[in-house]
């Protein structure tokens, strides 16, 4: 049976391969939450983004989800530097989208746009909000300088 933290460890892994041998850091993760627990108690309990407002979320597709994995898996970070093709690529997020949906019983996806003041010291992150049929998820990508 595919777990939760089997999921956690390919985002660890990815982040891993996608942080270069300089200061700078990825971290990717996702945190299990109630379906009754509102998102921005996690973005600041959970994410240390206490100055933190929603500006928007917006529903993304299936196809919208996996262009979003593409992006921080392979196209922000050292990954972009070695030379896979495209078919490996896109297999690789179509099995981490398969895992995140067998694990999460996926229902909807839903990008989080925030207010916020961290963009200017260095730190750069992507949120989704997976609503699943039990539980609900916080699916993140941040990089940090």
């Amino acid at each position: 049976m595919i777990t939760l933290e089997y999921l956690k460890g390919i985002l660890s892994t990815f982040a891993r391969l996608n942080t270069p041998n300089t200061e700078l850091m990825y971290q990717y993760d996702i945190i299990e939450f109630e379906l009754s627990t509102d998102v921005i108690d996690i973005l600041r309990d959970k994410c240390g983004l206490h100055k933190t407002s929603i500006s928007y979320i917006n529903t993304i597709d299936e196809q919208g989800l996996k262009r979003f994995l593409d992006e921080w898996l392979f196209k922000r970070g050292e990954l972009i530097n070695i030379p896979l093709n495209d078919r490996r690529k896109n297999d690789e997020v179509y099995l981490f989208y398969s895992t995140l949906k067998a694990v999460t019983q996926l229902q909807s996806a839903h990008f989080i746009a925030l207010n916020n003041d961290y963009d200017f010291i260095g730190i750069m992150y992507d949120f989704l909000l997976i609503k699943g049929s039990e539980k609900n998820y916080l699916l993140y990508f941040l990089y940090s300088d």
